[in-house]
């Protein structure tokens, strides 16, 4: 089954066929991780060292995408970055679409995320019903809402008003509409989700308005829409259809990029986002999926963002006979291990004080082994995301670590329903789930094992083309049969 190797131009609106380079390719090595999925690929070259070079100075930065007989999507899609010439070719360094979540700087950044008016006095008043807020000039033009309303929750703005008397009230801008001209007056909520009209903070009856501020919500926002946000301001290379980002549920609080600092590369932010668990101790991962062929041109592919699988579910079967002879088949060590969690943050509600988080330990980690405890780093944080962070690093390091670095190289690797598939499929298609069927049995259903039947997720896979062989490391986390049961929420 071969691989066939082309080259594309680097527009991906409509990327345009330049050659095919197949005859000329010795070895291919694919290198896949999550965050990103496909990392690079390197690609040796065997031909004159004129011709290599030639080859280099014509494609680099151009789209290299590498297929197979199925011809459905890519194993492969990046860019040229970089090549080595030699007497007998080059060895080329293609880079996946990861490398390029990292080109434009992304902030919230106050043209964007921030909208400040000056004090009007007597021009704005609430509405009697104390449920809207109304701009009407008074000879200067009226204010016009509909730039900052929201027709459909969640809400996208909220607006700040501070009273002649000194206090203070805040709501979320719901829907735009007009009582003396045109969407001078907007609906306020006192919830994101715009089911309650209102405001927070002060009563606003007999209060009359000296000055007011309209902001983007940041807040509010969930981890998940920073995330579309960032791919959307500054990862064109990516296709906009985000519908494989699935929600966390957890607002970021106050929680910004450093603006400072011009902010931070995609890569670094989705990486952040992923970190801010949705409190269940489960982690999240963000992969660029390679879309379908249209008329045999490559598209832009897809962002994913998954939380870990928890049902049991797996993608790919490995048993003992797939596993190269060489390879050692199981590690286990407790050098890693923490079972008393602190971090330490910059608490961004509190003045950017520097403290560490209450601890958060496991009895039976410390009984089995003893205390290990560590300090761990949340930078800027709020305390309730530094404990989930806390929690979360406690859940993955208080029980030995079991790595399992397999080398697969039978002639192809089963799916879950036994088909036979190459084994660069778990990369092209990022099924990142594999079970081992038979590694060691168990050998009742209540007995204790060193290693059982388990499902886990590939954190890293390297394909050799040459060889046909598939390097995988697992997450997996457990070792015994009563672990398993312990973690069931983890792995089944």
């Amino acid at each position: 089954m071969p691989l066939y190797a082309r080259v594309f131009t680097s527009d991906l609106t409509t990327p345009v066929f330049l050659e095919e380079f197949t005859d000329i390719v010795e070895d291919i090595n694919f290198v896949w991780a999550l965050h990103g999925g496909l990392q690079s690929m390197e690609i040796e070259l065997s031909c004159n060292s004129l011709r290599a070079y030639i080859f280099y100075r014509r494609y680099l930065g151009k789209r290299i995408v590498i297929d197979d007989h199925i011809g459905d999507r890519p194993v492969g899609d990046g860019f040229l970055t970089d090549a080595t010439i030699n007497r007998n070719g080059a060895t080329l360094i293609v880079s996946g679409f990861w490398f390029r979540h990292s080109d434009e700087m992304y902030a919230f950044d106050d043209t964007d995320w921030e909208y400040g008016l000056a004090p009007i006095g007597s021009y704005v008043r609430y509405n009697p019903t104390g449920r809207s807020i109304v701009d009407y000039g008074e000879g200067d033009p009226s204010q016009d809402f509909s730039d900052w309303e929201t027709a459909v929750a969640p809400a996208i703005y909220y607006i700040e008003v501070l009273n002649t008397d000194g206090t203070y009230c805040w709501g979320f801008m719901g829907a735009a509409f007009t009582t003396y001209d045109a969407n001078d007056s907007v609906y306020v909520y006192t919830d994101y989700g715009l089911t309650t009209p209102g405001w927070n903070e002060t009563a606003v009856t007999g209060k009359v308005i000296e000055s007011y501020a309209v902001y983007l919500v940041t807040e509010y926002k969930t981890t998940s829409e920073c995330i579309e946000d960032a791919l959307a301001e500054a990862v064109p290379c990516m296709s906009t259809s985000y519908v494989n980002i699935d929600d966390t549920e957890l607002p970021v609080g106050r929680y910004t990029p450093p603006i400072e600092e011009g902010g931070m590369y995609p890569a670094a932010f989705i990486e952040k986002m992923a970190s801010m668990s949705n409190g269940d101790n489960k982690q999240w991962n963000y992969w660029v999926a390679n879309d379908t062929y249209d008329n045999g041109a490559p598209q832009k592919p897809i962002p994913y963002f998954k939380e870990q699988v928890d049902d049991g579910t797996y993608d790919w079967v490995i048993d003992d006979a797939s596993i190269s002879s060489d390879t050692d088949i199981a590690t286990r060590g407790i050098t890693e291990l923490r079972n008393y969690v602190m971090v330490l943050y910059r608490d961004m509600e509190d003045s950017d004080l520097i403290k560490p988080t209450d601890p958060a330990s496991d009895a039976t980690s410390i009984s089995d082994f003893w205390l290990r405890e560590v300090m761990i780093s949340g930078g800027d944080n709020t305390e309730e995301t530094a404990n989930t962070y806390r929690d979360m690093y406690l859940h993955d390091f208080k029980n030995p670590r079991l790595g399992l670095p397999i080398e697969i190289s039978s002639a192809s690797i089963p799916d879950s329903r036994g088909n036979p598939y190459p084994l660069w499929a778990p990369i092209k298609y990022n099924a990142m789930y594999f079970r081992y069927t038979n590694l060691f049995p168990e050998y009742g259903m209540t007995s204790r094992s060193a290693d059982g039947m388990y499902t886990g997720q590939a954190m890293n896979m390297e394909y050799s083309y040459k060889s046909n062989s598939l390097k995988v490391t697992l997450d997996t986390e457990s070792n015994q049969l009563d672990a398993i049961i312990a973690r069931i929420d983890m792995f089944v």
